[in-house]
C-alpha cells in the first residue's frame, strides 16, 4: 500500500521536472534567508456551500487556497469536524456482564467522511465514493508505533487504557437499563488533509498550483464500537452468569472465551449484530450463552461543524516566481496511488450453512494494479470492520491467470499471510510492520498440544478481529507502475475456493458479497496555470517514458 516508491522519488528522474527535484528546491527555499521571517501561521476557514447543520447524505466544502507568495503546509493542515449521532441499544447494557465502558467513534479520524470529491479550479479532479476502503487500507498500511501517539488513530490497546488520543469518545453504559432507549454522543475530530490519498506525499500546495475544492460527504455509516476492558484484570475476572448467583456458574472470562469462539471482544460498526453480550439469565447450563446485541444509529445524525485550518508558509517573491516559472512549460510529476473497489457477484454464504463451493466473479478494468485485498462483508453495515471467514482453497483467477499459483486458506496458512504482507510491503521490513489488530484478525486463535489428549486445543484471542483482508501482490514493492494493467479493456476476475460450514470458524456468521479493493499507481501533473485544453492538475495513468515524450 505504502510502498517505497511513493517514499523514495528517484523512480522519477528520467524526466527533468522531478518530485526530487521540487523538494529540493522548496526545501531550499524554505531557508531562514528566503521566507519571510515570523510568517508561519494557521489560517481557519469554515465549510460553504451548506448552510447549518451537515446531515447524513448531504455535503460541504472547504478549499486549499493560499494566498501569493505562500504555500500551505500539507503535513501541518487538518479539518475540523463535529458531530452529534443518536444511537441506541437493543438490550439493557446494565444487564451485560462483560462491561459497563464502551468505546464509540472511529478506527482512524477521516472514517468520519463516507465519500468526497476534488476540483482543481473549477474541474472535477477526483470523485471517491466508497471512502472508507481508502481509510481502512492506511489505518492498515501504519505500524502501531504510529498509532499510538496520534489522535487520528483508535487501536484496542490505546481504548482498553482510556488513551484520550482517539477519534471517538468513552460512554459509560451501567445506568443504561432499558432497551432502545435514545442517546446522542457527540465527538469532535481531526482530519489531517495529507489523509486524502492524492495528497498523502504531496507535502506542499503553493498558490501557482491554483485553487483546491474538496467537497466531502460526512458519515456515522463508519462508526465502530467496543467493550473497553482490562486484557489482565477482566480476562482473569470471575463472571457469575446465573440468577441465583451460585458458585457453580462461574467462570473466568479468559475460559469463556475459548469455551465461545463466537465471543469477539473487538471493534464492530454500528447497526451490526455483535456476539458480545453476556446473558445472565442461565439456571442449569455449564457455559453462558452469548447473546447478540445491537448498536443502532437512529435519525438524525449530523455534522455540526466543519473547518479547515492550514499551516502557510510566505517566500521571498523572487523565489517564488523562480518555482513558479519552471513549471509553466512543463508539469510537475509526481507519484501517487488511488484505490478501487468492486464487489464480488453472490453473497457468501449463510449463518450456520452447511459447507459449499464458492465461485465468485467480477468484472474489471485494472490500471498499473500492483496489488489487490478481498475483505469479506458480513451485511450492509460492513464499512470498515471484516472478519476472517475461515475458506480454504482459494485462488483467483484474472484474465486467465491464477494469483496464487496455488490454493491458499485464510486460517492457519503462512502463504496467505505472507501474501498479505508481501502485497502491504512489510514482508521483512525494518522499518515497518503490520500493526496488532491486522495480526490478530489474520490469525484469531492459537493452536497447541495438550500432553494426554488427541486433537489440537485452540486458545482463542482476546484482541481484534475486524480487520481481516486476503492480499494479492501484483508487483515488487520497488516497481513503481508496474503490476496488472489492461489497457482499455476490462478483465474478469474469478475467486473460487470453498467454506468449511460446521467445522469452520466463524460459521455462525453470515457474509455477504466480498469486496476486492484495488490500489492503482499514476501520476499526478501539476501547472502554474491552467490553459483551455487542460486542467492545472490532473490525475494521469500515462507511463513515466509516455510522459516524457510529451513534457
Amino acid at each position: 500500500m505504502l510502498a517505497p516508491q511513493n517514499k523514495e522519488f528517484t523512480v522519477l528522474d528520467s524526466i527533468e521536472s522531478t518530485q526530487s527535484a521540487w523538494y529540493d528546491e522548496i526545501d531550499s527555499a524554505i531557508k531562514r534567508s528566503d521566507i519571510i521571517p515570523g510568517d508561519y501561521e494557521y489560517t481557519s476557514a469554515t465549510s460553504y456551500g451548506n448552510t447549518g447543520d451537515i446531515e447524513e447524505g448531504a455535503s460541504t466544502y472547504v478549499d486549499l487556497a493560499p494566498p501569493r507568495f505562500k504555500i500551505i503546509s500539507l503535513d501541518n493542515s487538518y479539518i475540523e469536524l463535529e458531530q452529534e449521532i443518536p444511537i441506541s441499544f437493543d438490550k439493557a447494557m446494565d444487564g451485560n456482564k462483560l462491561s459497563k465502558m464502551w468505546y464509540i467513534g472511529y478506527k482512524y479520524a477521516p472514517e468520519c467522511i463516507g465519500a468526497y470529491r476534488i476540483h482543481t479550479n473549477t474541474d472535477l479532479l477526483q470523485t471517491v465514493n466508497h471512502a472508507n476502503y481508502e481509510w481502512f487500507m492506511i489505518q492498515n498500511s501504519v505500524a502501531d508505533s504510529v498509532k499510538e501517539k496520534d489522535e487520528c488513530y483508535a487501536t484496542l490497546d490505546k481504548i482498553r487504557r482510556m488513551d484520550p488520543n482517539v477519534p471517538g469518545v468513552y460512554v459509560d453504559l451501567s445506568a443504561y437499563n432499558s432497551a432502545n432507549v435514545p442517546y446522542i454522543i457527540k465527538m469532535k475530530l481531526k482530519v489531517p488533509v495529507s489523509s486524502f490519498l492524492i495528497f498523502y506525499n504531496l507535502k506542499y500546495f503553493a498558490e501557482w498550483m491554483g485553487k483546491i475544492c474538496i467537497e466531502i460527504f460526512p458519515t456515522y455509516r463508519n462508526l465502530v464500537i467496543a467493550p473497553v476492558i482490562d486484557p489482565v484484570l477482566d480476562l482473569d475476572k470471575t463472571i457469575n452468569y446465573s440468577t441465583t448467583a451460585s458458585a457453580a456458574h462461574n467462570i473466568k472470562l479468559r475460559a469463556l472465551l475459548d469455551a465461545k469462539p463466537e465471543l469477539n471482544l473487538g471493534f464492530y460498526n454500528v447497526n451490526q449484530e455483535m456476539w458480545n453480550f453476556i446473558d445472565t439469565t442461565a439456571t442449569a447450563a455449564t457455559t453462558p450463552a452469548i447473546d447478540k446485541l445491537k448498536c443502532t444509529v437512529n435519525p438524525g445524525s449530523k455534522a455540526t461543524k466543519i473547518q479547515i485550518r492550514t499551516a502557510q508558509y510566505m517566500l521571498q517573491a523572487d523565489i517564488y516566481d523562480a518555482i513558479a516559472q519552471r513549471y509553466m512549460t512543463r508539469p510537475l510529476v509526481f507519484p501517487i496511488q488511488e484505490i478501487e473497489s468492486k464487489d464480488f457477484t453472490q453473497n457468501l454464504k449463510a449463518a450456520n450453512a452447511a459447507a459449499s463451493d464458492i465461485n465468485e466473479a467480477m468484472t474489471v478494468a485494472l490500471k498499473h494494479c500492483d496489488a489487490a485485498f478481498t475483505v469479506f462483508k458480513r451485511d450492509i453495515h460492513s464499512t470498515t470492520c471484516f472478519e476472517n471467514p475461515d475458506l480454504e482453497h482459494i485462488t483467483f483467477n484474472i484474465n486467465g491467470k491464477f494469483y496464487p499459483r496455488e490454493d491458499v486458506n485464510t486460517l492457519d496458512d503462512v502463504r496467505s499471510r505472507n501474501l498479505t504482507q508481501d502485497a502491504l510491503n512489510t514482508n521483512r521490513s525494518l522499518i515497518t510492520q503490520i500493526p496488532k489488530d491486522l495480526h490478530t484478525s489474520i490469525q484469531p486463535y492459537t493452536t497447541y498440544m495438550k500432553f494426554g489428549t488427541g486433537p489440537l486445543q485452540k486458545r482463542y484471542t482476546d484482541g481484534d478481529r475486524s480487520n481481516y483482508m486476503l492480499g494479492l501482490p501484483f508487483a515488487d514493492s520497488d516497481d513503481f507502475m508496474g503490476g496488472i494493467s489492461t489497457a482499455n479493456a476490462t478483465v474478469q476476475i474469478q475467486m473460487t475456493g470453498k467454506t468449511k460450514g460446521a467445522t469452520g470458524y466463524n460459521n455462525h456468521l453470515s457474509f455477504s458479497q466480498p469486496t476486492m479493493i484495488m490500489t492503482q499507481d499514476c501520476l499526478l501533473k501539476i501547472w502554474s496555470f491552467k490553459s483551455a485544453t487542460r486542467k492545472q492538475i490532473e490525475i494521469t495513468h500515462e507511463t513515466i517514458e509516455q510522459l516524457a515524450l510529451t513534457v
